[in-house]
């Protein structure tokens, strides 16, 4: 039943197991682990759901190829409660989108091994709703519609004041969860 419900929510398995007993003890379920969900009354299917929402920190993912700007991100994001997952590349971005499927996903559009764009896309394959939100040190139109064509929900400039990067990212995600 955890694991159904995590798998609903788009967690991994591995995932699920490193916050199982975290569950279970926030559900109070201890004694029904065992018996099937259609015998569940609706009041423990609800917290059976909630328990694994609740273990759940909104994650976003940030990647940059420039150190500095991943950590003035960390930071920022940090403190308006989020917790960040970090990446250095396209390739790396993927990888752990895969792993802990973020609520958002904020990518610089130009670095080595896989470029913004190129990452942009194949993430937009695994999860076709997750909120990407595409920033550059150096904006021009050509990249700006090809990153929005190419999946990304929204672009900015890395120049743009925290507080509009606060704002953007907030409005991504009420946005994408109103969606679901």
């Amino acid at each position: 039943n955890i694991y159904l419900n995590g798998a609903i929510m788009g967690y991994s398995k591995a995932f699920i197991d490193s916050k199982f007993q975290e569950i279970v003890d926030f559900s109070e379920l201890h004694d029904f682990l065992d018996v099937p969900v259609q015998n569940f009354s609706s009041g423990m299917v609800a917290r059976l759901a909630f328990s694994v929402a609740t273990v759940v920190d909104p994650e976003i993912l940030i990647v940059d190829d420039e150190r500095v700007v991943r950590s003035t991100f960390k930071a920022i994001f940090e403190a308006e409660g989020y917790s960040v997952l970090l990446a250095k590349d396209g390739e790396e971005a993927i990888k752990i989108f895969r792993e802990h499927r973020p609520l958002l996903v904020l990518m610089d559009v130009m670095m080595p091994k896989k470029n913004g764009i190129a990452a942009c896309s194949e993430i937009r394959v695994i999860d076709p709703l997750v909120p990407i939100l595409a920033f550059t040190a150096m904006p021009n139109d050509i990249n700006m519609v090809r990153a929005l064509g190419l999946g990304a929900d929204d672009y900015i400039a890395k120049d743009r004041p925290k507080e509009e990067f606060v704002a953007r990212v907030n409005a991504a995600i009420r946005k994408a969860q109103s969606v679901k």
